[in-house]
């Protein structure tokens, strides 16, 4: 199945909202307070390191496993090469108390970092790796034994804003097809 097909569903179905706020002179708008509110929804994805001064934006299906492990590894963590995912001592950004969290996204000495990947690649990875090789969240997620790619496709393409739901492409849906502007609070936090 082509992806140019897909890539223009997805990209009728997303807001035309960009992440990244700009002024007028194109510079960065200077961060307010990072509320409590804010670092929880950044939470999961959003690692820093002090040492190298390293803010960064793991989005998942865009080498998030590699790039947590990069972070241990930074860490000197002897494990650094295990799964990453499920480990207690992550860098991760909402650990930090508010007040110095903002200081570190203020400082112009600190790099911010986010990549991002094709989005119709990234649905396909996510649907190979949930749908097909972990067979799992067809029916965990959206109540149906099976999937083809295109009714993945319909689902996540779908014009639901409802956040109870598991289709469309809002803020609430599983991380792994979730827009990537929603990725680290990206559109509350600016990187």
């Amino acid at each position: 199945m082509a992806l140019a097909p897909i890539t223009s569903s997805l990209r009728r179905s997303a807001s035309p909202s960009l992440c990244c706020a700009r002024s007028a002179r194109g510079t960065k708008t200077p961060h307010e307070d990072v509320t409590p509110a804010e670092l929880r929804y950044a939470s999961h994805h959003m690692m820093y390191n002090e040492e190298f001064k390293l803010v960064f934006c793991t989005i998942p299906k865009v080498a998030c496993t590699e790039w947590l492990r990069m972070f241990y590894k930074m860490q000197g963590d002897p494990k650094w090469h295990l799964d990453p995912h499920y480990r207690g001592n992550k860098p991760q950004f909402n650990k930090l108390p508010p007040q110095r969290a903002t200081e570190i996204l203020n400082d112009p000495n600190w790099t911010k970092a986010v990549f991002f990947r094709d989005p119709a690649r990234r649905l396909l990875s996510a649907y190979l790796d949930k749908f097909v090789q972990h067979n799992s969240y067809s029916s965990r997620v959206f109540s149906r034994p099976r999937m083809s790619f295109r009714d993945f496709v319909d689902e996540v393409a779908s014009a639901n804003w409802d956040h109870r739901e598991p289709s469309g492409l809002h803020a609430k849906v599983n991380p792994h097809w979730k827009p990537q502007r929603h990725a680290c609070g990206l559109s509350l936090i600016h990187i």
